[in-house]
C-alpha cells in the first residue's frame, strides 16, 4: 500500500521535445516529486533528522480529510500536509521505526489479540499531551482496536509509548470473508 497521497491527477508537465511546450499528466510519477518536495522541506528544517523520522512527520500529518472517499489502502496516511509536516515536533512511530502500523497478515482459525506499540518523541521545548483514540476505516468486519493509556504527556526532548491492540473474537474470525 502506498505510505502517503499527494496530488497527480492532471499535472501540467514539461512535454519532452517542444522546447516550452507542457502536457497533462496523471499518476504516481506527478504525485512522488511533490513528496519528494515537502520532504526536502521537512529535512531543511531539521537537519538532523533521520529518513524515519522525516518520513514520520509526514505521514502524521498526512490529512485523510483532504481525501473523497478516502481508503488507507489506495491513500495511505493521507493528503500530504508540507506546512504541518515542517511544523511538527512530536514523532510517532512503531517499535519497529517505521511510521506504518502493521499486524502483518497472521493465520486465523480463533480468537485474535495482537498488540504493537507507538513510540511518541517530542523533539520540542514544551510538554505535549494527546488524548488517543483509535477507529477503523471501512468495514471493520468485527475489528475492535483500542489504544492504552488513552493520555499521554510527552515530555520535551523525551519520549513515551503506548499500545495498539487489535482484537477479533472467534466469532468474527469465523465469519470473515
Amino acid at each position: 500500500k502506498p505510505d502517503i497521497a499527494a496530488p497527480g491527477v492532471s499535472v501540467l508537465s514539461a512535454a519532452a521535445g517542444t522546447g516550452i511546450g507542457g502536457e497533462r499528466e496523471s499518476g504516481t510519477s506527478m504525485a512522488a516529486p511533490q513528496v519528494a518536495g515537502a520532504a526536502a522541506l521537512v529535512l531543511q528544517a531539521h537537519p538532523r533528522w533521520s529518513p524515519e523520522q522525516v518520513k514520520a512527520a509526514l505521514m502524521n500529518t498526512a490529512s485523510p480529510a483532504a481525501i473523497a472517499g478516502y481508503d488507507p489502502r489506495i491513500d495511505g496516511a493521507g493528503l500530504v500536509q508540507p506546512r504541518r509536516a515542517v511544523d511538527t515536533l512530536v514523532l510517532a512511530t512503531t517499535g519497529t521505526g517505521t511510521a506504518s502500523l502493521s499486524f502483518g497478515a497472521p493465520a486465523l482459525s480463533g480468537p485474535l489479540s495482537a498488540s504493537q506499540p507507538i513510540r511518541l518523541a517530542n523533539t520540542g521545548g514544551h510538554p505535549v499531551t494527546y488524548r488517543l483514540t483509535a477507529s477503523v476505516t471501512g468495514a471493520a468486519l468485527g475489528v475492535h482496536v483500542t489504544v492504552r493509556p488513552a493520555r499521554v504527556t510527552v515530555a520535551p526532548h523525551g519520549t513515551s509509548s503506548v499500545t495498539v491492540v487489535l482484537s477479533l473474537t472467534a466469532s468474527a474470525v469465523a465469519a470473515l470473508p
